[in-house]
């Protein structure tokens, strides 16, 4: 019964989370859902460190982990940035063809216009 009170706490917040994310992930909600991928990310993070802090209490030089650990965090950030530049790029070419093609249509329908008249 102890055991049970211990965790109980635990567990009623991890079932909230998890319930507030398949909230999100059914309304679409695109805020909660930015939110739980800034967790994700903050938690890659954490991970390196914890494995940085790890490996320095085996590696005598800890320098070449710190170095290793500044590398794999640049590497995390330039590889999320281009996946947000690719997406943006990608995003913005998708409107630029609808754009030109919604104004091809706009000037057939007037040129089918004028030809009616």
């Amino acid at each position: 019964m102890i055991f049970i009170k211990k965790i109980l706490p635990n567990l009623l917040v991890l079932s909230s989370i998890v319930m507030m994310y398949i909230v999100a992930q059914t309304s679409n909600n695109q805020e909660i859902q930015d939110i739980f991928r800034l967790i994700d990310d903050l938690a890659t993070n954490l991970i390196l460190v914890i494995v940085a802090i790890t490996l320095g209490l085996f590696v005598a030089q800890y320098l070449y982990v710190l170095v290793g650990l500044v590398a794999a965090m640049a590497l995390v950030v330039m590889v999320t940035s281009i996946w947000v530049a690719k997406s943006m790029a990608l995003r913005q070419f998708t409107l630029k063809i609808r754009s030109q093609q919604l104004l091809l249509q706009h000037q057939q329908q007037n040129q089918q216009r004028s030809n009616q008249l």
